[in-house]
């Protein structure tokens, strides 16, 4: 558990401010190296404890399950219930401006990357979100945001529950490669990247967060 006193005490980098429904994302520079920080403590207190305190805990069950899983970063602890800290990792979001030789190694290592999750029995649910989906210098795949995860296990009625949601993961990692890589895809492989895209508009948790700021900038401007 880390104090908000004594992270404040250091340089702070604002990845992305936060709002009354966003939270705030900032690199802290601590002796011991970089972390990543996320906290909710500056969303509206209604938003914070319908939406921001159970999307945090999510990400930190999500996270601990997956310690020491390659190309998930580090969870390192909690600032009280507003807050995690986790490791920080030098990446760019997947996209056509990288060099040609880290988006090809990067897509074909990505199957690998989302396959590691669901033997650990969690499941993301957004990597088709791309910003959710990093490419370090040397084309490794670093998967973050992992607060529409779910923690399932592998075993009983939630195994098949994973096995079921999992589709959604490997959707989007033929999403990746059809939009990065389409000459690597088998025949077969386009046909069900055609199939799976109506599966991935089902899915509606990550749309829950846009829906809540959506009404509460309604009701805001309401007199």
């Amino acid at each position: 558990m880390f104090a908000r006193g004594e992270l404040e005490r250091f340089p702070r980098r604002v990845l992305h401010p936060g709002s009354a429904t966003k939270a705030q994302v900032s690199v802290v520079e601590l002796p011991a190296g970089p972390v990543l920080v996320k906290d909710v403590a500056g969303m509206h207190p209604w938003i914070r404890a319908i939406y921001g305190r159970p999307v945090l805990r999510r990400e930190i069950r999500a996270l601990a399950a997956l310690d020491g899983t390659p190309g998930v970063p580090r969870l390192l602890g909690q600032v009280e219930r507003d807050a995690l800290v986790m490791e920080f990792v030098v990446a760019e979001t997947m996209s056509r401006r990288l060099p040609r030789e880290r988006l090809v190694r990067a897509c074909a290592a990505l199957g690998d990357r989302v396959a590691a999750l669901h033997a650990r029995g969690v499941v993301h649910l957004d990597l088709r979100q791309k910003r959710n989906v990093l490419v370090t210098a040397a084309g490794e795949v670093v998967l973050i945001d992992f607060q529409s995860a779910w923690v399932l296990g592998t075993r009983g009625w939630r195994g098949g529950l994973l096995r079921l949601l999992a589709r959604l993961d490997r959707t989007a990692v033929l999403k990746y490669r059809e939009r990065y890589v389409p000459e690597t895809l088998s025949a077969e492989e386009r046909r069900r990247a055609r199939r799976s895209r109506w599966l991935a508009r089902l899915w509606f948790f990550h749309r829950l967060g846009p829906l809540l700021r959506a009404l509460f900038r309604r009701d805001s401007r309401s007199p």
